[in-house]
């Protein structure tokens, strides 16, 4: 077989060399001697060929780079969903020690972020169980079980201790028979501390609270002669009548306010035995949130006793108290306090020292964030927090539960440690050189609690002529007010001039003001 190659060189086998043309392929030629036939065979460049290798590379590696880049995805996405659940049982194992133990010393420093977390988790367990069992039945399961109210069937204990595996802890009853439960005695003629009631009532309300306040009261008509069992059936609160409790002589000089003498009575809640819990509340209190949830919660809460706001303190202070009434620790506290050599701190210090001294069973402490006290409002630690651990900028953490407003002067012995808490105008005031402010204005609650006792007297059909003079913005925010033209009376309830804001020099020179006085007495 001879063969002939085209190419731009001199083949030995071909007669004459053939240059190669732009545009001409190479080609191979041979002839086959044996039977004369030429066969030629044609060439494509390289060039081609190398292009298609390096797609084909690229996309392999592609390939590879991509799966490799998943695979680290899901091993760091895998990392992190452990890290979470290790530490969503971190903090379970922690929410279990808060509800089954009592804060001590050295826990302390931690009460804040931790309590936030117990309440954040048995919030969120409340709500699903709500949502589970339906609107109807909670509010069923709210009802007031009284002698003279029906019995309403509800859907079993459960909520936060349930999921905590601590229900054992709970009394195991088939009805919710729950309350929050407040006490208001009066001098005859004067309703002076039923207005607090009100306000509570109100945010009780407004906050979709499903279960009924239980007022010990003994006054029966408001001042404008309106029927109060009658007026307050509207916002969901039964009365009871109110029995005196004997303090022991020995303590009753001894007392830190003689006005505590009154407080102590608070004691006769232990006899409601037709209630399973009850959740006692001051009346120089409000709600911010709804406290349902606490309800949830085993064994006794009360607020911290910390009126300094050191955020520390480990004493009990009974203006909110989840309890269980209970005849025989009526009796018992009774019978404790006349073996108690002090008593200057009243009704809270014997509670807290006969559950944790003769019951062997401590009070827990709410957090700062879940009850304190107005004149510490912004201090306890917020729970919003940013991603680097620095906490968000404002005011992100007011408790759920006040108590007292604050105001002015040493509040712990003057009579304007609650100013904004009640329904009267002239303690609001306070005057900075040719100013004067309606300082509940400039307090977060003031606002608050105003709407909340002016929306409740307005469904009760209270009329009196200081409320409407509280309730009119005109009065309120400005000191002005128009009278009605058929208005009967003369008398226009006190309103002042009350100035948006002080003068620049005032303001930045710190100018001390004072309230103006009612009488020489309210300022000490």
């Amino acid at each position: 077989m001879n063969i002939e190659q085209e190419s731009e060189w001199t083949s030995p086998y071909s007669v004459k060399a053939v240059p190669l043309t732009p545009g001409r392929q190479r080609s191979l030629s041979w002839v086959d001697a044996s039977s004369g036939s030429t066969y030629r065979h044609f060439g494509q460049s390289n060039s081609g060929c190398w292009r298609g290798w390096l797609v084909i590379g690229s996309l392999i590696t592609f390939i590879l780079g991509a799966c490799t880049a998943g695979l680290l995805v899901l091993w760091k996405y895998k990392h992190v969903l452990q890290k979470q659940e290790q530490h969503i049982h971190e903090l379970r194992d922690t929410v279990e020690g808060l509800m089954t133990k009592p804060m001590s010393e050295s826990e302390a420093h931690t009460l804040g972020r931790s309590a936030y977390v117990q309440e954040l988790y048995c919030k969120q367990i409340w709500r699903k169980e709500q949502l589970g069992a339906g609107f109807l039945s909670g509010a069923h399961g709210g009802r007031m079980h009284a002698k003279h109210v029906s019995p309403a069937a509800a859907p079993p204990i459960s909520g936060c201790v349930r999921m905590c595996e601590l229900q054992q802890q709970q009394p195991k009853r088939s009805d919710k028979r729950w309350a929050y439960v407040m006490m208001s005695y009066n001098q005859p003629g004067n309703a002076e501390h039923l207005w607090g009631v009100v306000a509570v009532a109100g945010a009780l309300r407004r906050l979709k609270s499903h279960y009924p306040l239980v007022l010990l009261t003994n006054t029966s008509r408001f001042p404008d002669g309106t029927d109060v069992a009658k007026a307050l059936r509207r916002l969901n609160v039964r009365l009871l009548p109110v029995y005196e409790v004997d303090m022991p002589v020995k303590h009753q000089k001894r007392l830190m306010y003689q006005h505590w003498k009154i407080a102590y009575w608070k004691l006769q809640i232990w006899n409601l035995v037709q209630f399973e819990k009850l959740i006692w509340l001051d009346s120089d209190t409000i709600l911010y949130r709804n406290i349902d949830w606490l309800f949830q919660r085993p064994w006794m809460w009360a607020q911290r006793d910390d009126w300094f706001c050191k955020l520390n303190k480990t004493k009990v202070c009974s203006g909110i108290m989840l309890l269980y009434p209970d005849t025989s620790d009526f009796k018992g506290m009774i019978q404790h306090a006349e073996t108690m050599h002090d008593l200057t701190d009243g009704d809270q210090q014997l509670i807290s020292s006969y559950f944790a001294v003769k019951r062997k069973r401590a009070i827990n402490l709410l957090s700062d964030l879940e009850a304190a006290f107005g004149q510490c409002i912004g201090k306890p630690p917020a729970p919003y927090i940013n991603a680097d651990g620095s906490a968000v900028w404002g005011i992100w953490n007011m408790p759920s539960f006040v108590h007292k407003s604050g105001g002015w002067g040493n509040t712990n012995d003057n009579l304007y440690s609650n100013v904004c808490f009640m329904p009267n105008i002239t303690m609001q005031l306070y005057t900075v050189g040719g100013a004067t402010l309606n300082i509940c204005q400039f307090h977060p609650l003031g606002p608050y609690w105003r709407r909340l006792f002016c929306d409740a007297i307005a469904v009760m059909g209270v009329k009196l002529e200081e409320f409407d003079a509280l309730c009119d913005n005109e009065c309120w925010y400005r000191g002005k007010r128009q009278m009605s033209a058929s208005s009967g009376s003369t008398h226009r309830p006190f309103c002042g001039t009350i100035n948006g804001t002080i003068s620049y020099v005032d303001y930045y020179k710190k100018t001390v003001g004072y309230p103006p006085a009612e009488g020489p007495t309210l300022v000490r």
